[in-house]
């Protein structure tokens, strides 16, 4: 979806198929996987690069605010949601940059913990 033609005839095909007056799986599943797309295009923008790599993590092209991070990983549970499958295959249904967001939340909650006594001092006391 990245060649801004293919999304386009992958949109058309969608907007086609939606006019049709029955519920077809094949247009509902293409729906979800265009918008997991979207998903995943706003969440790679996030991540920096060698995010696996201790030490050598790089900037990511956009700094995102942790309470966006987190709404951006519900976002995924939903469209996730919109699944007809099992819960065994939902749960297996991992969007490009998932991981890795969640990975970064973890970071930054465990670094927030670390220093909280740092970070929540009042020198006034």
């Amino acid at each position: 979806l990245e060649d801004g033609e293919k999304n386009a005839d992958l949109l058309s095909l969608l907007s086609e198929g939606s006019r049709i007056p029955v519920t077809m799986e094949c247009s509902m599943m293409l729906q979800i996987e265009i918008d997991a797309r979207h998903w995943s295009v706003k969440a790679n923008l996030w991540i920096p690069p060698n995010l696996d790599t201790p030490g050598e993590v790089g900037v990511p092209q956009k700094r995102g605010k942790i309470a966006d991070v987190k709404d951006h990983l519900d976002r995924a549970s939903s469209l996730r949601d919109r699944l007809w499958f099992g819960e065994t295959e939902k749960s297996e249904w991992v969007l490009d940059g998932e991981s890795q967001l969640a990975k970064m939340i973890k970071m930054a909650e465990f670094w927030l913990e670390k220093h909280n006594d740092v970070l929540n001092y009042d020198s006034r006391q």
